[in-house]
């Protein structure tokens, strides 16, 4: 039955979100952008639809972009505001970039499978901190280039949570 079908495909994705334990966190200076790679199982997750959210707490995370599926097939880049999400389905990488950080920008942010209503996490960012930004003379050296990430054990919960109204 499709009750089942419904059961199988949550332990899939549970088993799936444990396979991916860290969150990433960054810090950053303000103006500059983010790149985030998300890796996934091809096999299962090709052409389910991709999000970058903002988590909220509460099992609420606002969607910032989407990859969507259309009747035409799926449209794997989309670009909304200061954020772009290009999901690459042949090696399985999701790559979202933010633009232009704001020191408001900081928070947790997921990348995530979306079935709408629900989220299932690929992977986790914490945006740490956005520094007000310091002119530069011609002659300082660039402050562009992010710290490599440090690396924290993910305790998530990986239940599918429901978007903000």
């Amino acid at each position: 039955s499709n009750s089942f079908l419904g059961w199988v495909g949550a332990v899939n994705l549970y088993c799936y979100f444990l396979s991916f334990p860290e969150v990433q966190e960054y810090d950053a200076i303000e103006g500059q952008s983010l790149s985030v790679q998300c890796p996934y199982n091809t096999q299962d997750y090709k052409e389910v639809k991709k999000a970058w959210c903002r988590w909220k707490g509460q099992n609420r995370c606002a969607v910032l972009v989407n990859t969507d599926g259309r009747y035409y097939g799926y449209q794997n880049r989309a670009q909304k505001g200061r954020a772009r999400i290009h999901d690459d389905t042949q090696k399985g990488i999701v790559t979202v970039t933010m633009e232009n950080l704001q020191v408001d920008d900081a928070g947790v942010y997921w990348c995530a499978h979306y079935k709408p209503p629900s989220f299932y996490l690929i992977f986790e960012v914490k945006l740490a901190g956005v520094l007000i930004s310091v002119p530069l003379s011609p002659l300082s050296p660039s402050l562009l280039s992010l710290p490599p990430p440090r690396l924290f054990q993910n305790s998530t919960d990986p239940k599918p949570l429901s978007p903000l109204s």
